[in-house]
């Protein structure tokens, strides 16, 4: 069964969070600690997406990815 880890670290105010997998493939959301839990949602959407694109297996770096992610 595939259960979902969602982790709240005290980040810079200016990381609102990422997602990264687990060793066993499964995704790991960080969320903001210092942020509220609608813009920790709102992250968790956004984290989403990457999952969907397969951004976590990409060779672009992850300034290249968001920029296309914002650009769409």
């Amino acid at each position: 069964m595939t259960m979902t880890r969602y982790v709240l670290a005290d980040l810079p105010v200016g990381v609102r969070g990422f997602v990264k997998e687990d060793e066993t493939g499964e995704p790991v959301y960080i969320l903001n600690s210092r942020l509220t839990r609608e813009m920790n949602l709102e992250t968790i959407r956004h984290e989403d997406d990457h999952i969907q694109n397969n951004d976590l297996h990409s060779e672009e770096s992850a300034d290249a990815i968001e920029s296309k992610r914002h650009r769409v």
